[in-house]
């Protein structure tokens, strides 16, 4: 009985040590199974993060573009009021020039 008792032991012994086993097989699936989704969700978060990343350059680029237009027009409208104002004052200058002519 005792020998019995004693391959017993051995049998639960082995049975243990298998299940130590298997239990280590079933993490690392477990590990790699994860690993794949979290490669899987890691892409998704870097596609998503560099779309973020085009999006916001491409509005720079915008409104560094609608900045410039706004100063060229700008600097139209200014160089305009200049010139228009250098041929009022040309064009006062004549007037008055023909009234000294004239006496």
């Amino acid at each position: 009985m005792l020998a019995r008792s004693s391959t017993g032991v051995e049998a639960s012994r082995g049975m243990v040590q298998e299940f130590k086993s298997f239990s280590w097989e079933l993490v690392l699936m477990f590990i790699l199974m994860l690993k794949g989704s979290f490669f899987v969700f890691g892409a998704a978060i870097g596609a998503f993060l560099l779309g973020l990343l085009l999006v916001a350059m491409f509005v720079k680029e915008k409104k560094k573009a609608r900045l410039e237009e706004l100063e060229r027009r700008a600097y139209e409208e200014e160089a305009l009021q200049v010139s228009m104002a250098g041929h009022v004052i040309r064009a006062h200058n004549v007037h008055d020039g023909d009234h000294h002519h004239s006496r």
